[in-house]
Formats: structure tokens, sequence, C-alpha cells
């Protein structure tokens, strides 16, 4: 038996276990492996990657869970590549530091987003929780710890009404 004998879901469970580096290499074995790849989807948790990384990151067009936090150098330049995401459900930038109210225009382009997670983004604001306005299916929103939301601020996206917001 060799690869080409297993089904498309045994590749793609395998798939998963691999580094994305390695997973790249496999799109290149065969138009099979790459249809194969590029149909998964894909949830990623990755410290400290910077917005270059992040650009390079967003060419994978079916991730759908993308863990983030931490990423200090991150900034709303990086995150206008994930416009590019269109599976992109769950999103959690807590601890970057570096995020601003910039970071969710870009944001608010991923309509398909559920779940996002600012804990900590201490340089978000009110005005930045405007750019939210628009996405509809977001049903979690965790702005823990962020000194610049208010209530007040928090009140423009009351028209969301399966948002749940966690302070």
């Amino acid at each position: 038996m060799n690869l080409d004998d297993l089904p498309d879901d045994i590749l793609e469970t395998i798939a998963s276990f691999l580094p994305l580096d390695e997973m790249s290499r496999l799109r290149g074995v065969s138009r099979r492996f790459n249809r194969v790849v590029t149909n998964m989807n894909i949830s990623l948790k990755i410290e400290n990657i910077d917005n270059k990384e992040l650009c390079f990151l967003s060419s994978y067009k079916n991730i759908d869970y993308l863990d983030l936090s931490g990423s200090l150098s991150l900034t709303g330049d990086g995150l206008e590549c994930l416009s590019r995401l269109p599976r992109l459900s769950y999103l959690d930038l807590a601890h970057c530091y570096s995020i601003t109210d910039d970071a969710l225009e870009h944001i608010s382009r991923l309509t398909g987003l559920k779940q996002l997670d600012i804990t900590r983004c201490d340089f978000i604001t009110d005005d930045g929780l405007f750019y939210l306005t628009h996405l509809t299916n977001l049903q979690c929103l965790i702005v823990s710890y962020c000194r610049e939301i208010s209530n007040d601020g928090l009140g423009c996206l009351s028209h969301l009404t399966d948002l749940e917001i966690i302070q």
C-alpha cells in the first residue's frame, strides 16, 4: 500500500499533524496532495509571529482557527493580510501589545469571524470597536483588561444580538 491508495480524509488527518513548512512541501508532491492540503481546515497556534511571517501564512486560505496570542511585534499592517483568509472563524490576539484601532479595521473584513479575543490589547479604544459593527457572525468578543474600552464604546455593538461580550 502507498499514499495514493489512502482516502482523502486519511491524508488530511496525516497532514494535520505536520508542521506548516512540511505541509507546504506536501502540496508539491502531486495535484491530489495539493488539493487535499488546500481544502483542509487548518488550526494554528503560533507565538511571536511578526508581520512578514503572518503575510506568508495568509497564503493558506483554509485557516479557520488562528491563535497569535503574545505576538509582541504584530501590528495592524500584518493583520491586513488576514483579509485573505475567508474561512477564519476564530482569532486570538490576546496580549498582542502593539495592536491598535487600525488592526480592527482590517479584522472587520473577516465576515465569517465568530470569536475574537483582544484581551490586554492596551491600544484598542472605543473608536476601534466601531469597525466591528459589520461582523454580523461574531458570537464572542473578549475584551478583558482593555483599559481604553468602556461600556459606552461596547454599546456600538448592541445590534449584534448573538454577540456575547466578555470583559
